[in-house]
């Protein structure tokens, strides 16, 4: 016999990053990987330095008042 499980659906807004996200990209991942923590500089130098014929992106997810909740590459 499993117990049931409360599920709550909350809006979430997918969209492009832009320069402005590094530093709450910063403070996503540095919660979600705190013994990797970076500074919004130091994942704005990595990205400068991809090679350029390699495809890449970065996406990140909002909640419904705008705050970054997750991000993606």
């Amino acid at each position: 016999m499993s117990a049931a499980v409360a599920q709550t659906a909350i809006p979430v807004r997918i969209r492009r990053f832009t320069p402005e996200d590094y530093a709450a990209i910063a403070e996503v991942d540095n919660t979600v990987f705190p013994d990797y923590a970076d500074t919004a500089d130091e994942i704005r130098i990595a990205d400068e330095k991809r090679e350029p014929h390699i495809k890449w992106g970065r996406f990140v997810a909002e909640d419904e008042n705008g705050r970054m909740i997750a991000t993606a590459n």
